[in-house]
């Protein structure tokens, strides 16, 4: 029976598949971008320890 409900609603079942495979790795990708960005921080503090903040409008 299980094999007739996958043979009969095989998109339903692959388009869920696809919509948690896109989450997870959506999810992967913004970790290593929120990574990336921290660490980007950390290496400018280090570089310019003395330097005033840049001002956010000339």
């Amino acid at each position: 029976i299980l094999l007739h409900d996958v043979c009969n609603h095989w998109v339903h079942i692959l388009a869920l598949m696809g919509f948690v495979l896109g989450c997870y790795l959506d999810k992967k990708n913004y970790e290593k971008l929120t990574l990336k960005c921290s660490e980007g921080k950390v290496i400018a503090e280090l570089q310019l320890p003395s330097s005033p903040p840049a001002p956010l409008h000339p």
